[in-house]
């Protein structure tokens, strides 16, 4: 068939016919214009791809990285050649300069932490689709005095936040000092100066080393009564430490703020739930987390977190270090997010009642690790390795009663926390209380599980090499003189593990625990915060290379425990207690 192109009709004209003038173009010519159109469709797809990758895109729109759907309120993907001056503001000084709401001088050098570095505008800016905070060390002091520079940046008014989920993609520094953080603060200071109007810490970390070293991942709330009049504090957070190195590479960071939850997560693992909060004497309500927040994320050098208080402390080579966030997004609440009521203490949620509502995860495995691997995804052991490896108590294995854990009432949760809402292990939140006067950090950790005597909880875990010794160091809580438990591995029969194959690695004796003095508010008592919590160790029997299960078996009623951190190397301290139980 001869087909002529000025003719051409039916579904076929779909294909375009050249124009006379490129017609009559020579051959160099029209390759050259070829040349060209292909260099440019090259391009167009490049870029196409890129927004499409950095977007998370499904069908044109952006969605969350993991989760139920959601719409998206707003979103910075930094792909431009200069910040957004419309969302973000580009913090400068070294806290030296602040003033008050009146307007008078309120100096705050260091922000109240000691810290290291002025923040300067030009430490801000976008490279590669990304924006970086840079901290460098200068030739010459600035003249503030600071050696140190770095950057913050912190969204205006109308991209603030009240409930939804707050996500970005980001890329940790490596070096001594450092300090990244992604956090909130109140836009208005409706119930009184910090911390009583609240501070919602997505992710900080600091003092960052590659691999096999642990990278801390600290998400945490700070609550309680203005600190500079009254003084008394609260506290409820995680500690991620699951003995690998999470610097130099991307991670998606991410909170889901609901009324009566808080939810954060580590690409899509979600290893911290919250519900426990006070502010001043308003009491248990849902303030101070009812006000918008506004997004702020700053590279720290130095200060209390990282325990780094004069530069002579920071090893040569260490600047400049580079804090990479690919994209900020803000998604709106779920109807079934803002309805939520805690069930707990109560009876464990049923897979019908979770079916009609968005905000459990449904599909959990049926057996196997709680942990997953950053990278891929996938159920895997916790990796004892030279590294310090940290096992929250409530990521027990998954499978239920007798196989992730023993309960005596296994269909009810005594306790307040809903991380794992199909399981009856009684799981309560370090709600702590920090008295006027002592350090403002308290060590928070996380849920705890509160054994009765005969209760057990098991954890996966791989052992990578042979080590000549093996401590374990574990946050713990009890008023009882004579509180026993041990760990056994591979098996679960507490009373005689080697009947059926198993080991004894430790018979553990734990020190009794002190209580605070002072109640917190007026409204808010003792009994609504968590007990006094303090570090203990001990030398167990060394694991030969592979995979295990090691079980956790209280000899006692009343054992609160909080984490076990594995590690070849002997603690420096023991005991340690919390701030207000000494």
């Amino acid at each position: 068939m001869n087909l002529k192109c000025q003719g051409l009709s039916t579904s076929l004209n779909k294909i375009k016919c050249p124009s006379p003038k490129l017609r009559n173009l020579s051959k160099t010519q029209k390759i050259t214009f070829f040349g060209v159109v292909f260099v440019v469709l090259g391009l167009i797809v490049l870029l196409a791809t890129f927004f499409s990758l950095k977007s998370n895109d499904s069908g044109g729109k952006i969605t969350p990285f993991s989760g139920v759907e959601r719409d998206l309120v707003w979103n910075d993907e930094f792909t431009g050649s200069n910040l957004n001056s419309d969302i973000w503001t580009i913090y400068i000084g070294n806290g030296c300069e602040e003033v008050a709401d009146d307007g008078q001088p309120a100096p705050n050098c260091g922000f109240g932490n000691e810290e290291l570095q002025s923040y300067e505008e030009s430490n801000v800016y976008l490279e590669s689709g990304s924006l970086v905070l840079e901290a460098r060390l200068e030739e010459t002091p600035l003249p503030n005095g600071n050696l140190v520079s770095s950057g913050k940046i912190t969204s205006k008014e109308p991209y603030s936040v009240l409930y939804g989920r707050v996500e970005a993609k980001i890329t940790l520094p490596i070096g001594t000092s450092g300090w990244p953080a992604f956090f909130l603060l109140p836009v208005n200071e409706t119930y009184g100066a910090w911390p009583a109007s609240g501070e919602i810490d997505i992710l900080e970390s600091y003092n960052i080393r590659e691999s096999p070293n642990s990278t801390p991942i600290l998400s945490s709330l700070h609550y309680g009564e203005s600190l500079y009049e009254e003084g008394n504090k609260g506290q409820n957070g995680c500690v991620m430490m699951d003995g690998h190195s999470l610097g130099g590479e991307p991670h998606i960071f991410a909170l889901e703020w609901a009324p009566e939850s808080m939810k954060f997560y580590v690409d899509d693992f979600q290893f911290c739930e919250m519900t426990q909060w006070w502010t001043g004497d308003v009491g248990q309500g849902n303030s101070p987390y009812d006000q918008p927040f506004y997004i702020i994320i700053a590279f720290a050098i130095g200060g209390q977190v990282p325990q780094v208080y004069n530069l002579t402390d920071i090893p040569d080579g260490t600047f400049p270090m580079k804090y990479v966030i690919d994209y900020i997004r803000v998604y709106d609440a779920t109807e079934d997010e803002m309805s939520w009521t805690n069930p707990f203490p109560g009876e464990i949620v049923s897979q019908i009642e979770a079916e009609n509502s968005t905000f459990y995860l449904l599909n959990e495995p049926t057996s196997g690790p709680y942990h997953y691997d950053l990278g891929t995804g996938e159920q895997t052991p916790f990796s004892i390795t030279a590294a310090t490896v940290r096992i929250d108590m409530e990521h027990f294995d998954y499978g239920g009663e007798g196989v992730g854990y023993h309960d005596l009432d296994p269909d009810y949760n005594f306790g307040t926390n809903p991380l794992r809402p199909f399981d009856g292990v009684d799981l309560y939140e370090e709600n702590i209380f920090i008295p006027y006067g002592s350090f403002k950090f308290g060590n928070s950790a996380g849920s705890y599980v509160k054994f009765m005597k005969d209760e057990w909880t098991s954890y996966s875990i791989l052992v990578e090499d042979n080590y000549y010794f093996l401590f374990v160091e574990i946050r713990h809580s009890t008023l009882a003189v004579d509180a026993t438990a041990k760990i056994i591995v591979d098996s679960k029969n507490c009373l005689d593990p080697i009947s059926d194959g198993g080991m004894i690695l430790g018979e553990l004796d734990f020190v009794p625990s002190h209580v605070p003095s002072t109640d917190p508010s007026a409204n808010y008592t003792l009994s609504d915060v968590s007990p006094c919590w303090q570090t203990q160790y001990w030398e167990l029997t060394v694991l030969p290379p592979g995979a295990h299960t090691i079980v956790f078996c209280s000899n006692s009623d009343d054992l609160n425990i909080s984490y076990m951190d594995f590690s070849p190397y002997q603690p420096v301290f023991d005991p340690i207690e919390g701030p207000g139980c000494e």
